[in-house]
């Protein structure tokens, strides 16, 4: 996988071409749908494959290429649609930002990332299957991710605290403060709907790259140690709360016998975080020849 595939950890130098400017929101719009539309073609493909093998329908590739398949066409395809429906000065805010185009290696590293792909030939995808501990590798590759987000969080309300407002932003401090709070709680939502309660304070609170080191996963597959609920990774379907993340603004999840709803919006705590990195690179580190290693 690759470093800020998922979009969620704070933001380090690799991730700094999010601050450049959008050329031509009509060029950048258009290359992201030709990206989307060869790899939706080529899955497709690749499921025809599948389909074609011993198992046919029900082989593990066909189902895998078909769940990926469905992700595109039920959340990036409408996301994309929604972006372009903007106009053009507010598609040039966004288009850095949108996952799964905000990093170098786009759609394609999203797919490997989520899915269970490995590089095939030309530049393509294969279907190789996890077992239980891989699996669980990226899953909590990702909640580390979303730990060192809420950390982000905290440091942005800090600054809403702190008068006069620390950095200029396209939203008011009422707006900055509903979308930390928004993205705080769904995010929150995450280790509890992924991990068992036994054991969640303390796995949360010593979760580091070192839990996904080689010699970690070497270890707790010998010990035969696996933090997340058995049916998500029997599924696989943790995922699906990240996308949901991404490519929506809200979610209804089911919290014992009552049903809550949480309202958030991905695209607006990215740009207030592209905001926030523009005043500390600017501003707090202006003259500090370290600021991109720091």
């Amino acid at each position: 996988m690759t470093g800020d595939t998922a979009g969620l950890s704070p933001i380090t130098k690799d991730g700094l071409h999010m601050l450049e400017p959008v050329g031509d929101p009509a060029q950048t719009l258009a290359r992201m749908q030709k990206e989307l539309t060869q790899w939706q073609d080529t899955l497709k493909t690749m499921q025809l494959g599948y389909a074609k093998g011993p198992e046919g329908p029900a082989s593990p590739g066909f189902v895998e290429t078909g769940t990926a398949i469905r992700m595109m066409e039920d959340l990036i395809v409408p996301r994309l649609a929604k972006i372009s429906a903007l106009p053009p000065a507010e598609q040039a805010k966004y288009l850095n930002l949108l996952v799964p185009f905000d990093t170098e290696g786009g759609l394609k590293a999203f797919l490997l990332h989520f899915f269970q792909f490995a590089p095939g030939r030309q530049d393509n995808v294969v279907y190789l299957e996890r077992d239980a501990h891989e699996r669980e590798v990226y899953i909590l590759y990702d909640l580390y991710k979303v730990k060192k987000t809420l950390e982000v969080i905290r440091t942005l309300k800090q600054m809403l605290q702190t008068p006069p407002p620390g950095f200029v932003s396209t939203f008011s401090p009422a707006q900055q403060q509903s979308i930390l709070d928004g993205m705080a709680q769904v995010l929150n939502l995450l280790f509890a709907q992924v991990i068992p309660p036994q054991g969640r304070t303390q796995l949360l609170a010593d979760l580091s790259p070192a839990y996904l080191s080689k010699d970690a996963l070497i270890k707790r597959r010998e010990e035969n140690t696996l933090y997340s609920f058995p049916h998500l990774l029997q599924k696989y379907d943790y995922r699906r709360f990240f996308f949901l993340i991404y490519f929506k603004d809200g979610m209804k999840v089911k919290m014992g016998q009552e049903e809550k709803e949480f309202r958030y919006s991905f695209l607006q705590f990215q740009l207030l975080k592209k905001e926030y990195l523009i005043y500390w690179l600017t501003q707090r580190m202006k003259n500090n020849p370290q600021k991109f290693s720091v």
